[in-house]
């Protein structure tokens, strides 16, 4: 199949916010390609397909993640790092795609077919078992955010100083902790600084919150902790996560109105593809 992404889809926002895990984003960036259903390793998979009708699902929903991929307000479509990650694995690991093509195709869609969907999320409730049980094991809890940054200052001339280092802390309670070092003369009378020699960036709090939503998501649905990160990333968001996994789709059948809906890639075409405009010609 040839992918021709629509020229002016960015306009359609009569479409919802939809959310790619990474079986439909390999089906509509990967497993269209020639090359890999040429490949040994899909050819088994496909293979092991019990009848026809799985097949023909399986094709329908590779084609469907295409079209979505090609047509869909990029503005409203959204892949995690953690999608992108496994897909890159996916491809170079299992079908021998090369990494240069792997990035190539994850940074060409970006901004065009999807965008970043960032982790926001609330907080793991106190009373949780995951929270009880683990909270107080991990270390720094209290603090949010620390950021590190070394560089040579230098004077109002441009003169060098010497190396200096900054940093701040966002901890518990909305409360800030600033750190310098270095010579406080330096510090007196630098006007600006050289690109940072080293820059590092922590983050405990958000880390810990990460794992225990997720931990939490998995032992109340009884999900498989990646599924549990895709489903904790999309929560109270208003998405709708695309999705070829069949036994994820069983359980969001079961799940509170409180979690994001699923549904197939045909699925999601079948509902609003007569909104989404069409391919443009290349």
């Amino acid at each position: 199949m040839t992918h021709c992404p629509s020229a002016d889809r960015t306009r359609n926002f009569a479409i919802p916010r939809i959310y790619y895990d990474t079986n439909s984003f390999l089906a509509g960036t990967l497993e269209t390609l020639p090359e890999v259903r040429a490949h040994h390793a899909y050819v088994d998979s496909w293979n092991k397909l019990p009848d026809d009708g799985t097949r023909e699902e399986r094709r329908k929903n590779e084609g469907a993640s295409e079209i979505l991929l090609s047509r869909w307000n990029p503005e409203l479509a959204f892949v995690s790092t953690h999608t992108l990650l496994e897909t890159i694995d996916v491809g170079s690991r299992r079908y021998g795609l090369p990494i240069a093509k792997m990035l190539d195709i994850a940074a060409s869609g970006l901004g065009r077919d999807f965008n970043i969907l960032f982790a926001e999320f609330e907080m793991v409730r106190t009373g949780s078992d995951i929270l009880r049980r683990l909270e107080e094991k991990i270390p720094s809890s209290w603090k949010f955010a620390q950021v590190r940054y070394r560089a040579m200052a230098r004077d109002e001339a441009g003169k060098e100083l010497g190396m200096v280092g900054l940093g701040a802390a966002l901890t518990s309670g909305a409360g800030a902790i600033k750190t310098e070092s270095g010579s406080p003369i330096t510090f007196g009378t630098m006007k600006s600084l050289d690109q940072p020699q080293s820059h590092t960036i922590t983050d405990p709090k958000f880390e810990r919150e990460l794992f225990l939503g997720a931990a939490q998501v998995a032992v109340d649905h009884g999900l498989h902790a990646s599924d549990a990160l895709h489903v904790l990333l999309c929560m109270t968001r208003g998405i709708v996560i695309v999705t070829r996994d069949e036994r994820l789709l069983k359980k969001f059948t079961r799940m509170t109105g409180a979690l994001p809906e699923a549904l197939t890639p045909v699925q999601v075409l079948e509902a609003w593809g007569r909104f989404l405009d069409p391919p443009s010609a290349r």
